[in-house]
């Protein structure tokens, strides 16, 4: 009996390795057929490169649904590909297999959008405003889920209500924050300054004032509606969260615009560069961050914080692979700087590139650092 047990393990542990092995050998097609498609340059051929990746996509898929790694791969390209039915299909799935990423569902919002379905996409924006932890991200997400839902149409319903005479400082205050979603900034702006002027001390009409401010660049007006606010709102709740996370934004807007007018008096100025890259970064303000990050390198070619800094907004943007010369570059001007390999491994990450991610956290790990937390599950004992 011992001895068929014991066979029995044998050929079950030589079928886990035929298993293995055939899941190296089709990942190895796809990443040739991926090169091959990422550097054919006649039309035809790139046409016929696609459809064969995409057929060794579906085949690797039905074996391994649930590397995620290997579908936020196959809906970049079909992204690039610009098969957005497909897409779709393959970001459904990554929900399914992870519920609680934020990015998914927002990926999933921008191709439903692409498509026109915009419901949908409202759908998914207002879950990955649920799910994400950073407040800038979560108001961007409440901004398009507000978009696609068909905005326009609650406005009109709401100007209805308001000349029917209905509660006119609700009905006011609701088409104000439409209209600025809209960005019909001015307008909005008419509208909570009438409910000021029938109640100078609403509490609601001024925090909308101070974002209206803060979304249009009026930060002077913005900081005055934040001070009369605390003036007046003395409890910690939610609209003491909200209005001191805008009460942060405008300053540093505010410190922004003074370190952009100390650029153009003296465009070299190191220091000033930083402290303007940092921010810009912080504030998600990716193309102003270019701008300076432009002078930096055009300044100061072996600093390491451009090529950081570049790295790092090109990831933002969406395009981890032309990140990782950037870092790259880092790391020949200081080859022991643990950021830079580790964001080189979350560009890989991003790119579906697994055996170059396992190489970068094996390097990490020699060095003495730690991986990201994000990077950690890919990461040996």
């Amino acid at each position: 009996m011992k001895r068929y047990t014991y066979i029995l393990i044998i050929a079950l542990m030589g079928l886990a390795l035929i298993a293995s092995c055939g899941k190296r050998r089709d990942a190895q097609k796809i990443r040739n057929l991926e090169e091959k498609f990422e550097n054919e340059q006649d039309v035809q051929e790139k046409s016929m490169a696609a459809n064969d990746l995409h057929r060794a996509y579906s085949l690797y898929y039905l074996q391994n649904p649930h590397d995620t790694i290997f579908l936020r791969n196959w809906a970049r390209m079909a992204m690039e590909g610009m098969e957005y039915d497909q897409a779709r299909d393959i970001f459904t799935r990554l929900i399914q297999n992870d519920a609680d990423d934020p990015e998914i569902f927002a990926s999933r919002g921008r191709v439903n959008a692409r498509l026109g379905y915009f419901s949908q996409a409202s759908d998914d924006f207002l879950a990955a405003s649920e799910l994400t932890r950073n407040d800038r991200l979560c108001f961007q997400y409440v901004s398009l889920s507000n978009f696609y839902s068909g905005t326009d149409s609650v406005l009109n319903a709401t100007n209805v209500l308001i000349n029917e005479g209905k509660d006119i400082i609700k009905y006011r205050l609701e088409r104000a924050a439409q209209l600025m979603e809209c960005k019909h900034y001015s307008a909005a702006d008419a509208d909570v300054k009438i409910v000021l002027e029938m109640d100078s001390a609403d509490v609601h009409a001024l925090l909308l004032l101070s974002e209206i401010g803060l979304r249009s660049g009026d930060y002077e007006n913005s900081r005055k509606a934040i001070a009369r606010f605390f003036e007046i709102h003395k409890y910690n709740d939610t609209l003491t969260d909200k209005a001191l996370y805008i009460s942060k934004e405008i300053d540093h807007q505010r410190q922004l615009l003074q370190l952009e007018k100390q650029i153009r008096e003296d465009p070299s100025d190191y220091e000033v560069l930083i402290d303007a890259t940092a921010l810009a970064f912080e504030l998600s303000e990716y193309d102003r961050a270019m701008f300076y990050i432009r002078n930096i390198i055009e300044f100061y070619p072996d600093s390491i914080y451009g090529y950081l800094y570049r790295g790092q907004v090109l990831i933002q943007k969406g395009d981890p692979g032309k990140s990782v010369s950037d870092f790259d570059r880092v790391l020949s001007l200081q080859p022991e700087n643990i950021s830079a390999r580790n964001l080189k491994a979350y560009a890989y990450l991003l790119m579906g590139k697994k055996d170059l991610l396992m190489v970068e956290i094996e390097k990490i790990k020699s060095m003495g650092g730690e991986p990201l937390e994000i990077l950690k599950p890919y990461s040996k004992e």
